[in-house]
């Protein structure tokens, strides 16, 4: 049976897809759920309308995702940590003190999940950190773990 879909549903797939799904699931879950509608020629053609404005956001968002790549391309952030007599941190740099670093000096403001991979830092002198705006875009800046 053929359904489009009205809302994301994670294992099936996003607002506005048509999918092939056996009648029961649809009968007993999706339509109930209001999750999916019968494909027919008007349901259909509200899909192809959906597929069109996610199009647009998704070149919208790439395009404000750009922007936020210029800022960020070849950006160097030096933080300053307290260490002892053998340069070892007292603390570790966690992530919410590189999201700070970045939004004072770049302007920009970031979450936890744009960090990929983060662990913290223990240690003195140059990292290099791979932050990924959305999807499609990422770039990597250099962290230098200075002396206080």
């Amino acid at each position: 049976m053929q359904v489009v879909l009205i809302k994301d549903h994670n294992p099936l797939g996003k607002r506005g897809e048509v999918k092939t799904v056996k009648n029961g699931y649809f009968m007993n879950f999706l339509f109930p759920q209001r999750i999916a509608v019968a494909a027919n020629k008007g349901n259909l053609e509200m899909a192809e309308v959906l597929e069109k404005k996610r199009i647009i956001e998704k070149e919208k968002l790439i395009e404000q995702a750009k922007e936020v790549l210029k800022k960020l391309e070849g950006l160097t952030i030096e933080i300053k940590a307290k260490v002892s007599k053998e340069d070892k941190l007292y603390g570790a740099i966690k992530e919410q003190d590189v999201l700070d670093q970045i939004e004072a000096k770049a302007k920009i403001k970031l979450t936890k999940k744009n960090l990929v991979k983060f662990k913290p830092i223990k240690q003195l002198g140059e990292i290099k950190v791979k932050i990924k705006i959305n999807e499609e875009v990422s770039t990597d800046i250099t962290l230098n773990i200075v002396k206080e």
